[in-house]
């Protein structure tokens, strides 16, 4: 076994930081969770904007790009999927009466040159959370099937 020494832990201290890249996740985190929560319609002002900004910046912090071609093909197309569907029902505007409505009350609004720039960062923020989603589950079944193979429960983890 290795013996860990002073020198082991000070070239951990002395790893050289990238500030462009925390400059560009931090300008990421802010645009994205405002048009992210403006696109579902939730308020984006004070608590909820701070809150998903934080998210947003802590998931481009640590989540790791996927290995996997085929996976990350298919993580794309639902990002692209899942951003044109945000920004359509951004732009559908019903009163509440979808069958009996009329055309002045159930409407779509035009769409602008804003939305084509928001549709990228969209993809950018749910192919984040894409990602997150998939490691989180992916590490919970890998546990799940670890316990159900091996019949070993630690009450620590609890699985």
């Amino acid at each position: 076994m290795k013996k860990r020494t002073k020198d082991s832990f000070s070239s951990i201290s002395k790893k050289k930081i990238d500030y462009k890249w925390i400059i560009f996740g931090l300008l990421f985190s802010c645009f994205g969770s405002r048009y992210f929560l403006e696109y579902m319609r939730i308020p984006f002002y004070g608590f909820t904007w701070i809150l998903f900004g934080c998210m947003l910046f802590y998931l481009f912090v640590h989540i790791r790009p996927c290995q996997d071609i085929q996976k990350r093909n298919w993580l794309i197309f639902y990002s692209v999927v899942f951003s044109a569907g945000m920004i359509t029902g951004y732009h559908i505007k019903t009163n509440f009466n979808l069958y009996n409505g009329t055309r002045l009350e159930n409407y779509i609004t035009e769409y602008s040159f804003k939305d084509l720039w928001v549709f990228f960062i969209l993809i950018l923020v749910s192919l984040l959370i894409f990602q997150a989603l998939i490691q989180l589950f992916g590490f919970c079944a890998s546990q799940i099937q670890l316990t159900i193979q091996t019949g070993i429960f630690n009450k620590k983890n609890g699985y």
